[in-house]
């Protein structure tokens, strides 16, 4: 069952007495549903993430060296190409 929800993204819902008692599912979707609920609640993360998908609409992106160069100039560590 674990090697299934890990690779699968499914789930198993556990029965006592023919009532739902518990849920397995796998360690990624989980942190999955936790972060999500996270960026839900807060609401400037939230805005923030919407502000950006609508750039992305509009086609405000950057190319994979206009994105190097901007983290360079930002002081990020960047990897070698």
């Amino acid at each position: 069952m674990i090697e299934e929800v890990s690779s699968t993204h499914g789930r198993f819902e556990i029965t006592r007495n023919g009532y739902r008692a518990a849920v397995l599912f796998g360690a990624d979707d989980y942190d999955a549903i936790f972060e999500t609920i996270a960026v839900l609640s807060d609401t400037l993360l939230l805005e923030a993430h919407k502000r950006g998908l609508e750039g992305h609409q509009e086609g405000d992106t950057l190319g994979a060296e206009e994105l190097r160069q901007a983290m360079i100039r930002s002081g990020r560590r960047v990897v070698a190409k």
